[in-house]
């Protein structure tokens, strides 16, 4: 331990066997259980550098059970796990390296065999010399350089933090080095005696990593930043700020002691302080999103609490906290109590910190003790923390893992994985297309409306799998037969670069270019239905007739979690997105695409984007379908509430309403959304002029409507004439052999009774010379 800590590692390898896994921290879950999947705050960073080892092995990176192969054998996704979500084990060595060094370890098990013997070392030095180099290049990106003071000297044991990971120190001679996964991060570096400054950096996957020195000025000495200070990096957020001179001293007190080291914060706590709080600090503030705010202010020693009941802390005592107050800082003489003044209730109010804990303190009416009042601001907002953070859930019991296998039982596999294909298409339920690198696999009827069904993530590819299985069982399919008669499903249960890890979405954009090739392989797609989690929500685009908020509503009505409740119901959501349903958009400003103004098919694609797991549960998959199920067959059965066209030709567009809006016939089918009521349709040709007009009656009995239009053609009429007069020329032997092909061919089927048109046996030449009597292809 004294030995790794003399040095500044940056990566380490744990060698073992026993299986053939890469394995990542922690290895160790609060509670001491197997199967907690308990994530490092470099959770993303230790996934990649996981899976950077396990790819560059012949097999580790292959899903599957391995080691016996047997019920109880392991079975990982990708050739990677996290320590605790696969078994618990406290004290491990890559735990301790992650909590007490730079160092980021993980454990690598090289294969099944415990104990291999002198002649099996050759091979697996063989399998995985290029993981190890694969591995150990990684030591090689992120950032790094060297901090130092205002006179040039090196800065030693300086805290370098990041927004996600873990804070590392600098070394004697001021160097720091830090891993990074791609993205934008933004880096803070803070040492005794200096002020911290703070820098973003963008890393680029396979680039090498980005030189930046830094120099700290004296705490008080970096003027740009005396309208605001931050301390900490702990992930609970308190503001302290003031209105008024005295305030304005103490919290300026507050941020030199922080800076100099003479009042420690808690290690899980950042502040906010804002000496002077102005109307122009307001959105730095709210981008903050504190989960308390202290206002300190002159006035008579005694707290007063703003907040709304529930946002104060269960374990909040005023009258406690006024008695700590008092002993810390004594009464105060002839002094007014500043607080209770309407004036400070509204610039409170002004703050628009809906949800924060807002509780003022008055410390007095002179300038006496600025040290000792600072201090005691300090000891309040640590104390705040404690209790806002006593009573909540640090580990969650839905046993999280990153594969199925935790939660389906063996013979359940074969319905939530991709083993589920071979046994659909044998059973002749479903059409696989491919296109590329992606595969679609159609299940329903043929007819319009086509519905993609997407899981975007590793985590919900288990529901859609498990849909798709559900759809086709003889046993359960009749539950959906509306749905699979009166429209066609277009799964994607797995798409290329499927994302890893859970995260919020503002914004669905990024993947037109995937919905763009799914088109191309099925253009009669008008609606995508994207399977995610990140939040307990649903969010809609409507680009053609509005109809999509209305789907979002019905799944949404369905959902146990989501129906009860105006703000979604997990934790760690952007702070934007807490809305339990909303619109977005195609066109939003985080489509790079949109700004080249490329014309994309998506932009004709209605959306429907349900987020249905909170990030906390991480890789849980088994439960997914389940609460699900209402809800997606509500959003499906309200897709079907419109009319379907038939008959037209490539090139005629639809209109409803009057809208300008123009839907284009595909094939000579389109399926029309409609909200329940009458409407009317026209279709018009390629040159504008009215082809067809109808009007159309949607309701809760009758949700689909079909209506066959027709097609303007000379050519047909032609050939429509010559076809009637072949069939009124025909021998009574000859109508009888058409009949019989006809019927054969399915057009007499329910027509002319109920029981439909009686078959006419069969001429022994009719297999061989049906197509000589009809081609019905060319008819």
């Amino acid at each position: 331990m004294a030995w790794l800590k003399s040095y500044p590692f940056v990566l380490s390898t744990n060698l073992h066997g026993g299986s053939l896994v890469a394995n990542y921290p922690y290895d160790d879950s609060v509670t001491g259980q197997d199967g907690i999947y308990t994530a490092s705050a470099d959770d993303k960073l230790f996934v990649e550098l996981s899976y950077r080892y396990a790819r560059a092995h012949p097999k580790m990176w292959k899903t599957g059970r391995r080691c016996g192969l047997s019920a109880d054998g392991d079975n990982f996704i990708n050739g990677i796990t996290n320590g605790a979500g696969w078994y618990h084990l406290a004290g491990g060595m890559q735990d301790w390296q992650y909590e007490n060094t730079n160092c980021l370890e993980i454990t690598v098990e090289m294969g099944c065999f415990k104990f291999p013997t002198d002649d099996m070392l050759p091979k697996l030095w063989e399998e995985h010399q290029f993981s190890m180099l694969s591995f150990m290049e990684m030591g090689l990106t992120g950032v790094s350089g060297l901090i130092l003071d205002r006179n040039n000297a090196t800065v030693a044991n300086a805290t370098i933090s990041v927004d996600t990971g873990k804070d590392i120190i600098s070394t004697p001679a001021g160097e720091y080095w830090r891993l990074l996964p791609p993205g934008d991060h933004q880096v803070t570096v803070s040492a005794r005696g200096l002020e911290s400054d703070s820098f973003t950096v963008t890393v680029v996957a396979g680039q090498r990593a980005i030189r930046h020195d830094i120099t700290l000025l004296e705490c008080g000495a970096n003027e740009t930043k005396s309208e605001m200070y931050q301390r900490g990096r702990g992930k609970n957020r308190i503001a302290v700020l003031s209105f008024d001179e005295i305030g304005f001293k103490v919290v300026n007190e507050l941020a030199r002691l922080t800076c100099t080291g003479d009042f420690a914060i808690d290690t899980d706590l950042t502040l906010m302080l804002l000496p002077n709080m102005t109307s122009d600090l307001k959105v730095r503030l709210s981008d903050f999103d504190p989960q308390a705010v202290l206002i300190i202010s002159e006035g008579s020693v005694e707290t007063v609490t703003f907040s709304v009941s529930e946002n104060e802390p269960r374990l909040f005592d005023k009258a406690k906290m006024d008695e700590s107050l008092l002993k810390a800082l004594g009464a105060s003489v002839q002094c007014d109590r500043k607080l209770i003044e309407s004036n400070i209730a509204l610039r409170v109010d002004d703050l628009q910190l809906k949800k924060a804990f807002e509780l003022g303190v008055s410390i007095g009416c002179d300038e006496q003790m600025l040290e000792k009042k600072a201090a005691t601001i300090g000891t309040i907002s640590n104390m705040i923390k404690n209790e806002l953070i006593k009573d909540s859930v640090s580990e969650f019991s839905v046993v999280p893992s990153a594969h199925p296998g935790d939660h389906f039982t063996p013979d359940q596999m074969i319905h939530v994985t991709s083993a589920a294909i071979a046994e659909l298409a044998r059973q002749e339920c479903v059409q696989e297309v491919s296109r590329g690198a992606n595969k679609y696999y159609l299940m329903g009827s043929g007819k319009p409306p086509y519905t993609l069904i997407a899981a975007v993530e590793k985590r919900t590819e288990a529901m859609a799998y498990e849909m798709m299985s559900t759809y086709c069982n003889p046993e359960t399919k009749g539950e959906f037969s509306e749905i699979l008669t009166q429209s066609t499903l277009v799964f994607m249960p797995e798409i290329p670069h499927t994302q890893l890890n859970c995260h919020d979405y503002d914004t669905i954009s990024p993947f037109k270019m995937l919905f763009d090739e799914a088109i191309a392989a099925v253009p009669q797609l008008d609606f995508v239905v994207i399977l995610a989690t990140g939040g307990m929500k649903v969010r809609y685009i409507n680009e053609t007739l509005g109809v999509a908020r209305q789907i979002a509503e019905q799944y949404r009505s369905e959902h146990d979690l989501m129906k009860s409740t105006d703000q979604e119901g997990c934790a760690k959501s952007l702070p934007t997105e807490k809305e339990a349903i909303r619109g977005f958009s195609w066109s939003d400003n985080a489509s790079r695409m949109d700004k080249s103004g490329v014309q994309h098919p998506t932009d004709n694609l209605d959306a429907l984007l349900v987020q249905i797991g909170c990030c906390y549960e991480n890789m849980a998959s088994g439960h997914l379908y389940s609460e699900n199920q209402r809800a997606v067959k509500a959003a499906l059965t309200e897709r079907l509430r419109g009319v379907r066209i038939l008959g037209g030709a490539d090139g005629m567009t639809v209109s409803v309403d009057g809208q300008h809006k123009t839907l284009p016939l595909l094939g000579g089918r389109r399926f029309v959304p409609l909200p329940n009521g009458e409407h009317l349709i026209k279709v018009r040709t390629p040159g504008g002029q009215t082809h067809a007009q109808f009007a159309a009656i949607i309701s809760d009995r009758t949700p689909t409507v079909e209506k066959f239009i027709g097609v303007q053609s000379s050519n047909m009429l032609i050939i429509t004439i010559a076809s009637i007069l072949m069939i009124i020329a025909c021998t009574f032997m000859c109508r009888q052999r058409v009949t019989s092909v006809l019927n054969r061919r399915g057009f007499f089927n329910g027509i002319g009774s109920k029981q439909g048109f009686e078959r006419i046996p069969l001429y022994k030449s009719d297999d061989e010379d049906e197509d000589e009597i009809f081609d019905m292809q060319k008819l």
